[in-house]
């Protein structure tokens, strides 16, 4: 893979660097002792084959990646189903490569997977208009309006559609960013080094979840920071999601409620995408039916914002490694045997009923 410069700055190494250190680094297996730090860890294999693995945690989370992105490549050669359903399912899929990525970040080194990182998110970026545009009246009939209000809302998304990508425009983004992404699977094959192990798996999920619950900390009083948090609650509800096959009851658990609490925001950044897009398409609309229609909006979006962030609260209080030893607990209650039966003992006698 050819790696353009990036422009920074040299650093002087640090005799410990931190984690968040931004300078490239070697790819590893493992970035801190594993028994001491996770402790007991559970088998490697049995997760591994959970997931379409033959055993090999690497290979069966660059299997997962391979997957990911060859559902948006069918996404984007699909024939049936409306384009809406498509853009959805081919961001879906490129979302959950961003994830299995990062759940292996630590073993490939740093420019390549900010490089494959950025293919991916250009990829999804190609259809945003058209996912805004398919979004939009959803999340505007789940609005309670005044008959007048909504009558302006309405026209304001019929005419909106006149500036809304065509099909073949949009399908075109979805063949071409699909294809750019499905190479990306290659590459990655390429810089997956032979043996994974739980450390760096550990690592990922400590990544995502500590980014997330930053993110949150900001998102009261920040919108950029709630669509950051929004995505790294998804990508962590995709790790725990892939992790889970491999497993049990104990981590779905775990990835069921991070996953309830992605679609609750998922309803929080629609509301802001709508506010905006009122914004930009109402044109020549009665201000005062926009001012009434923007106004049901901030209601809402507070309203669901706040809901938010006191679930989140729930899930985000801990650091990313104690989240991390969690899981992989998780993991090996769940793959542990079944305690032995007890035989009965000497002399027992079964009565007859």
């Amino acid at each position: 893979m050819t790696i353009e410069p990036d422009g920074k700055k040299p650093t002087t190494a640090p005799s410990a660097a931190p984690k968040n250190d931004k300078t490239e680094k070697s790819p590893k297996t493992e970035s801190y002792a594993e028994h001491d730090k996770l402790g007991p860890l559970p088998a490697v294999t049995a997760v591994a084959q959970g997931f379409g693995g033959d055993g090999d945690l690497g290979g069966a989370v660059l299997a997962a990646f391979r997957d990911s992105v060859d559902r948006a490549r069918r996404a984007g050669e699909s024939t049936t189903g409306g384009p809406d359903d498509t853009v959805h399912e081919y961001r879906k899929g490129l979302r959950r490569a961003r994830a299995i990525l990062a759940l292996i970040a630590d073993a490939v080194p740093e420019r390549e997977v900010d490089e494959i990182t950025d293919i991916l998110r250009q990829a999804r970026h190609a259809v945003s208009v058209a996912r805004d545009h398919a979004v939009a009246p959803r999340a505007l009939s789940a609005l309670e309006l005044d008959d007048d209000v909504r009558t302006t809302a309405t026209s304001i998304i019929v005419s909106a559609s006149g500036t809304a990508p065509s099909r073949d425009a949009v399908m075109t983004a979805l063949r071409e960013g699909a294809a750019r992404a499905v190479a990306t699977a290659e590459s990655l094959a390429q810089l997956v080094p032979p043996a994974v192990g739980w450390a760096v798996v550990a690592e990922g999920l400590a990544d995502t979840y500590r980014e997330a619950r930053r993110q949150l900390g900001k998102a009261k009083r920040s919108r950029r920071a709630l669509h950051t948090w929004r995505r790294r609650t998804r990508e962590l509800s995709y790790q725990l999601g892939l992790l889970a096959k491999g497993a049990g009851e104990r981590t779905a658990t775990l990835a069921s409620r991070v996953e309830d609490l992605s679609d609750d925001l998922g309803a929080v950044v629609d509301l802001i995408m709508l506010r905006n897009f009122v914004h930009v398409h109402a044109g020549a609309a009665d201000p005062a039916a926009v001012d009434a229609l923007t106004s049901a909006i901030d209601d809402r979006l507070k309203e669901r914002s706040r809901a938010a962030r006191r679930k989140g609260k729930e899930i985000f209080d801990r650091g990313g490694r104690r989240f991390a030893r969690r899981v992989l607990k998780a993991l090996r209650r769940d793959l542990a045997p079944p305690p032995p039966t007890k035989p009965p003992a000497d002399g027992a006698t079964i009565a007859a009923s």
